[in-house]
């Protein structure tokens, strides 16, 4: 798999991160469960996950006999390789002039593309741009991820609120999603910016503008990486209850997304029936982040990039431990950074 590289960060998490570690595993199993693993001693890590294990699809440690996941077609996974591409020039929004869409890496793959608008708010720089595409009556919001990958793993920490029908979450001002029972919704306080502060920060600016751009037979496609991901399923969310949005006109594409709610959080999403395609990387870390022990639940709609080939699975349920969770504890910033060109 000829890798895409989110190059912004590559760089600064090369000078930080140990070399990579590929040594044997202790693997426990107790009666009636599945095979868990142990790190060996001295692996860098994170959470209980390591953050820079060299993995192939064959050093498993869960014993996976077969992979749930459906392999998907080439027409597929040509369009997660073109938003990826998307969302890797959310890194690089400086290059813009005015509405000229152009850029080092990819820009050129989006003929007749204009920028509607770009961002990096002054707060928790939130930083992405809005564009339009009149060829491909397409609206692009695209998120970047967050400025620092291992700052991200090392000091995540996990909190929940929750908030009643059509309430308004008062950390970050979140947009009430209403419906019947009170939902938990992840805050993350950590170094790098919340999701919701990322979220209500670009919140007015990227709703107002694309409401005002949307025309009849247009698509909205919301694009993120890392904390951009988490942050381009919010906003997907807030198309969905606030302008009337669906299936039929928004698709959300994410790579390398972390967990984002709780498992009632999950089930709300996965009922919208937007679709949002969560995909991750081999043994990405950031996916694993905060760890499903902490009662985590990823949303549906995972594309596993399974091995350095660049084939990829389908995986229907959330957080399948066939699928990409059967790399845990054996995870890597470095497949954070490295998709597809």
């Amino acid at each position: 798999m000829t890798p895409l590289r989110f190059t912004a960060l590559l760089a600064a998490t090369q000078l930080v991160i140990a070399r990579p570690i590929a040594a044997p595993a202790k693997v426990t199993v107790k009666q009636g469960e599945q095979p868990t693993a142990t790190l060996p001693k001295g692996t860098p890590q994170a959470h209980g996950l390591a953050t820079n294990w060299t993995w192939s699809e064959s050093s498993s440690v869960k014993s996976v006999s077969k992979n749930n996941g459906v392999p998907v077609s080439i027409s597929q996974v040509d369009d997660l390789k073109k938003f990826a591409r998307l969302a890797t020039v959310a890194y690089c929004t400086d290059s813009f002039q005015g509405t000229s869409f152009t850029c080092k890496n990819y820009c050129s793959d989006f003929p007749g593309t204009i920028v509607l608008s770009t961002f990096d708010t002054p707060e928790y720089g939130t930083v992405g741009f809005i564009a339009r595409n009149d060829n491909q009556k397409a609206i692009y919001v695209v998120y970047r991820g967050s400025s620092s990958t291992t700052n991200f793993a090392q000091d995540i920490k996990f909190a929940t609120t929750s908030y009643p029908a059509g309430g308004e979450v008062h950390l970050g001002s979140f947009v009430g999603i209403p419906h019947a029972d009170q939902w938990k919704i992840t805050i993350f306080h950590i170094i790098v910016p919340g999701f919701y502060e990322n979220y209500e920060e670009s919140r007015d600016l990227v709703y107002n503008t694309v409401v005002s751009q949307m025309k009849k037979g247009y698509k909205l496609h919301l694009i993120g990486h890392s904390l951009g991901g988490s942050v381009a399923v919010l906003q997907a969310l807030d198309f969905y209850q606030n302008a009337g949005f669906d299936n039929s006109n928004t698709i959300t594409y994410t790579y390398g997304e972390p967990r984002l709610g709780d498992p009632d959080f999950a089930r709300y999403v996965n009922k919208t029936g937007l679709r949002i395609f969560r995909t991750i990387s081999m043994n990405d870390i950031v996916p694993h982040l905060p760890p499903s022990a902490f009662g985590y639940l990823h949303h549906s709609g995972e594309y596993w990039i399974k091995n350095s080939a660049g084939d990829v699975v389908l995986c229907a349920i959330a957080d399948d431990d066939t699928c990409a969770d059967s790399t845990v504890p054996f995870t890597s910033i470095p497949a954070h950074l490295l998709y597809w060109e």
